[in-house]
């Protein structure tokens, strides 16, 4: 090999481990900056962080292979400074962070974004909506629905809804009828509730509105205990089906698109970050007994979720799963949108997340026991 061949080869090496570095350290660290302050980038950071880990990893290893030792010890040393984002995106620590409790209680959640129950859906035509079979066969004693904007009392306007209407009355006596709301309850244990976040928008037919986003619901236990459950709707970026195809692989928006998509990115994370602190504002002044269950339309890591875990909550499924979960199943945006949260004084000893149902989102569904 000649010099000028050599030189070139080490030229190629320092560069793929100098991206390597850069991206796997970045978008591990972009989910402690305020996307309301920094803009959206930091949050495509963290959105990007799977896939920079893996490709810093499959790096590393192929460094490694080769016998580049100074490049692989560039990369594994970038993968040691990502790994507390990797543990959570990747829930790596369940077996030694999970709780036992000797409650002789257990309560099972399930949280579900409902996109509306897929009423003008033609797959749920002339049969049992689908999305609430998932519901009623999941066997939850309660239940937070997201996006049940076409939820209510008044299923006549859910055709097929109708054949699911006793049974859903029969198993959770206990519900909220706030047409308005983004958020739903069906429990069967009595509560009182507390709306923690309205907003105005626009409804369907131009006019604007209050929504209720996120509600505080105090459950009566059979037990005696009392639960606080949160349900919440964070803000998403409400993109149309064209933006959607614009943000996809294999898209490349003009400039006229891409402020528009930026626009819209900007807006949703600054609301949902101003959610952020009005939830753990209040989860700080009530730290016990609380669940928290959110369509928080941001990943393991985020600055949202920091905020939230930070203020005293876990999460249920780094305490009990393992592995990368994604609960948005619309491609190519496969991304752990949904989450469980809860207080320390609550254990979690199952989680699961069926593929049930035909939301653009998956149900979870988790076992706790209240010490």
């Amino acid at each position: 090999m000649t010099k000028a061949s050599r030189r070139l080869k080490t030229a190629w090496i320092c560069s793929v481990a100098a991206f390597a570095v850069i991206t796997c350290t970045l978008t591990a660290w972009a989910g402690t900056l305020d996307p309301s302050r920094w803009g959206a980038w930091a949050e495509m950071c963290v959105l990007a962080f799977p896939a920079a880990w893996m490709l810093a990893l499959l790096v590393c290893i192929c460094f490694a292979a080769r016998c580049r030792w100074a490049a692989c010890a560039a990369v594994a040393l970038a993968l040691a400074v990502a790994w507390p984002m990797a543990k959570v995106t990747f829930a790596l620590e369940h077996i030694s962070r999970q709780q036992q409790s000797d409650s002789s209680f257990t309560v099972k959640v399930m949280s579900y974004n409902v996109h509306g129950f897929n009423a003008e859906d033609h797959r749920v035509k002339n049969r049992p909506n689908i999305t609430m079979e998932a519901v009623v066969q999941s066997g939850a004693d309660i239940v937070a629905l997201q996006e049940a904007v076409y939820y209510g009392w008044n299923y006549a306007d859910i055709p097929s809804m109708a054949p699911l209407l006793d049974t859903i009355r029969a198993t959770y006596p206990y519900r909220t009828e706030d047409h308005s709301a983004k958020v739903t309850l069906l429990s069967r244990y009595p509560f009182t509730s507390t709306k923690l976040v309205n907003r105005p928008v626009r409804n369907q037919y131009g006019k604007m509105i209050i929504r209720n986003d996120a509600t505080a619901y105090r459950i009566e236990l059979p037990d005696g205990k009392q639960l606080t459950l949160i349900n919440a709707y964070m803000a998403s970026y409400e993109l149309s089906p064209a933006e959607r195809k614009l943000s996809g692989l294999g898209h490349r928006p003009d400039a006229t698109d891409s402020t528009t998509l930026l626009q819209k990115f900007n807006m949703a994370l600054n609301v949902r970050v101003s959610q952020a602190r009005v939830i753990g504002d209040f989860i700080k002044k009530n730290p016990r007994h609380i669940i928290m269950c959110c369509d928080m339309n941001d990943v393991p890591g985020s600055f949202c979720y920091r905020m939230l875990t930070g203020s005293g909550l876990r999460d249920a499924y780094q305490q009990s799963g393992i592995g990368y979960l994604y609960t948005y199943n619309v491609g190519p945006f496969y991304f752990h949108l949904d989450h469980m949260l809860h207080s320390s004084d609550i254990a979690v000893t199952h989680f699961e997340r069926p593929k049930a149902g035909i939301s653009d989102h998956y149900p979870i569904v988790a076992t706790f026991t209240v010490q």
